[in-house]
């Protein structure tokens, strides 16, 4: 009753963030302003036990993609990854009907290839191919009409594992799903009976799947997974679904059926990180991402196995959810908002901190703080697959300004060097160190900005847009590789030209690029030049890393900060 009385009275106060640059950092009492309507409150309390909800999480190859594997790796990193997707294909009839093809091997070798990049003894889940549902992807010696040949079908995945097994033995195939999709009849597949028929054969007949689990319903739309799910019972152990299309109800029911049933709640093609969110409270505990875009998930991905859920909501109604959660080994708390890739709508959040002032990135002191979700305005039309991360800080050591949009110089920690953009595009940003204020040329300034919410994905990145000649600081070639150059260049605030600003400490910030995951950083103290490097272990490297923001008006100082 006490939490709802401190609830009831901070949203009707409306506590808020309005702190700008340069501004100095009063009582949260200071910001007391009415707030917009709001669709969901949050109260959290950072020293809340809450409740721990690990995942297995893991990376899809069925698109096989270095650069998307990369990313994820990047951005959860390898001790976070234990699982991955790869694929079996219906594109030619087994070589006397027992054994695969030349193509179908190397395709199986092409896609195991990449999942070595997390490591070379990675769990593998395999899964149905089906492409586009054409002949190029299933002929009719496996499937014609959506009407599947469940003996084919199950010989090709049984070849496809014992090939696996024999050229990969490090890699423990745990799971396979005979069927992707199968409810989009354009993809040509099978019936539910086909799909149980296939279940069945491998599990009665082929010895090697008496521990390798079976994948149900596996459906496009959400609203169908029960079904596909509960017509391969008794084979079925791992329940799965995609959210491409159906209700925020139906969703979170399948999951809490699976569990409640003491299966395996699997999602193996995860678009969004408030898709993520919602499955993991309701059940799930293995989640294989599609794709990849960048921070939010990552952050997610390592929260949640190294700490607690401290708060969740949702809005039912728009298709969207957020959370906080703490990392119980560093006590660092991350507030995320996400929604459906497809079918979320605008939505409002406001987190509210009863008990103590926080800061939501450089945003604060406050005790509530207003999130906006951009959604769309309905299936598919207008939908940006926004999803966002916040760092919230608390404690002494916080970000002594609000990084707000304009003009600033950065100044690197170790060197006291300037970043200094090029006159010529595609060349090298250069450091260089200035001791008087009227000897920084526009050319070593930063016009700063938010990312846009509906940028595209995850909007939770800024821009730096050169002050003398527009052209932003560039990772070379999109490399996800640590010690590819910074660039001048304009490509239109791409990814790689997204950066984050993290608080590292001592009013001093990370940078780290939306495509690669990996940090802005001079090579060294006497460097002539700017990479990306992955976080350093050690407190001297780090302050390679890292930046101060000074506004454009004000004097250079060439004195680090007590």
């Amino acid at each position: 009753m006490t939490t709802q009385k401190t609830l009831l009275i901070l949203a009707a106060l409306g506590l808020a963030s309005t702190a700008t640059a340069q501004q100095t950092r009063l009582s949260s009492s200071i910001y007391l302003v009415p707030q917009a309507q709001t669709d969901v409150v949050i109260p959290f309390r950072p020293t809340d036990e809450g409740i721990k909800l690990p995942v297995r999480w893991g990376m899809d190859v069925a698109w096989n993609n270095e650069q998307n594997m990369r990313k994820g790796i990047n951005f959860i990193g390898k001790n976070n990854l234990s699982i991955a997707r790869s694929s079996f294909q219906m594109n030619q009839q087994l070589v006397g009907d027992t054994a695969l093809t030349t193509s179908q091997m190397q395709t199986l070798r092409d896609r195991t290839n990449t999942i070595n990049l997390i490591s070379s003894d990675v769990d593998i889940v395999l899964n149905a191919d089906q492409g586009d549902g054409s002949t190029n992807f299933i002929i009719p010696y496996y499937s014609s009409n959506n009407v599947a040949n469940p003996t084919h079908w199950a010989r090709l995945i049984d070849a496809s594992v014992a090939w696996m097994q024999k050229n990969y033995p490090k890699h423990k195939i745990v799971a396979v799903s005979p069927f992707n999709e199968p409810d989009y009849t354009p993809w040509n597949e099978g019936t539910k009976a086909n799909f149980k028929e296939i279940a069945r054969q491998l599990k009665e007949d082929y010895p090697r799947f008496k521990d390798i689990a079976i994948t149900a319903g596996n459906t496009l739309n959400n609203d169908g997974a029960a079904d596909w799910y509960n017509a391969v019972k008794p084979y079925v152990t791992w329940g799965n679904t995609h959210q491409l299309a159906g209700g925020f109800n139906t969703f979170a029911d399948f999951w809490k059926q699976v569990t409640d049933e003491g299966n395996v709640g699997y999602a193996d093609e995860l678009h969004n990180v408030g898709e993520a969110m919602i499955a993991a409270n309701y059940g799930m505990t293995i989640g294989i991402w599609w794709g990849f875009d960048s921070r939010a998930r990552g952050e997610f991905c390592q929260i949640s196995n190294h700490g607690s859920q401290l708060a969740y909501g949702e809005d039912r109604a728009h298709w969207t959810a957020a959370s906080v959660y703490r990392n119980n080994d560093t006590q660092d708390l991350r507030a995320f908002i996400g929604g459906s890739e497809r079918q979320a709508n605008n939505s409002s959040y406001l987190f509210v901190s009863p008990d103590e002032d926080v800061y939501f990135d450089t945003q604060g002191p406050t005790r509530a703080f207003r999130m906006e979700y951009p959604g769309g305005t309905g299936y598919q039309n207008g939908q940006t697959n926004a999803e966002r991360v916040y760092n919230v800080y608390r404690g002494e050591d916080v970000p002594p300004v609000e990084i707000a949009a304009g003009r600033y110089k950065l100044i690197n920690y170790a060197s006291r060097m300037t970043i200094v953009g090029n006159t010529s595009s595609g060349s090298e940003l250069t450091p260089k160190r200035y001791s008087q204020f009227s000897d920084v040329p526009p050319l070593a300034q930063w016009d700063v900005a938010p990312a846009s919410s509906r940028i595209g994905g995850d909007y939770s990145f800024f821009t730096f847009t050169n002050a003398q000649n527009k052209m932003h600081m560039n990772v070379l070639n999109n490399s996800t590789q640590p010690f590819a150059h910074i660039i001048a260049y304009n490509a239109g605030n791409a990814s790689n030209e997204q950066w984050s600003v993290e608080y590292a400490g001592k009013g001093y910030y990370y940078l780290r690029n939306r495509e690669s995951g990996l940090y802005l950083s001079l090579h060294n103290e006497s460097a002539t030049y700017f990479v990306q490097k992955t976080l350093a272990s050690s407190a001297v490297d780090r302050k390679l890393q890292m930046w101060r923001f000074i506004p454009a008006d004000a004097p250079v100082e060439n004195v680090a900060p007590a």
